[in-house]
């Protein structure tokens, strides 16, 4: 779950330079701040999700992941819906970004649900359609990621931005 978490927060960490223009400019704090912001929080879920693949017992992770997985990610989607594009530019990349984390936080409550219901010895094949259902989401999580770089990297070449990886 830790990699796919990774691929949708961002597939290749990137700068950006900009040549002045209101949508530039914007494109630019936009991406650096989600960049600044979501990454340290994935490295974060990343070491909490790492922590939890070792728990065996399914309660003990069922209350480990609510107490230090889930605040986690309830502080970067805060993040995403906090932000208020002003150009339409900037508002379409937003738009994909709440798409994307939308999605992934269905997934992820999927997954609480599965772990939840792991916890309580529900029916093994309810917890495995929970599971795959958690999966498919993930699956479109990637998706739509890849979807809003690609769209970043136009956007940037459209308003003369300059990319540079970190």
């Amino acid at each position: 779950m830790k990699k796919i978490f990774l691929v949708a927060i961002l597939i290749i960490s990137l700068g950006l330079v900009a040549c002045s223009s209101p949508e530039a400019d914007e494109l630019v704090e936009y991406h650096n701040s989600y960049v600044e912001t979501v990454n340290p929080k994935a490295n974060q879920m990343d070491a909490r999700l790492e922590e939890l693949s070792m728990i065996a017992d399914p309660q003990e992770a069922f209350e480990f992941q609510n107490e230090n997985v889930i605040p986690i990610a309830e502080e970067i989607i805060e993040y995403i819906e906090s932000n208020k594009p002003e150009t339409d530019v900037v508002n379409e990349l937003h738009n994909l970004r709440l798409e994307q984390m939308n999605t992934w936080l269905e997934g992820f409550e999927l997954r609480n649900e599965a772990m939840e219901k792991a916890a309580e010895m529900a029916n093994e094949q309810e917890i495995n359609e929970l599971v795959q259902q958690s999966d498919e989401k993930f699956m479109e999580t990637a998706e739509t990621a890849q979807i809003a770089d690609v769209r970043l990297v136009e956007m940037a070449e459209e308003h003369n931005v300059e990319l540079e990886e970190e």
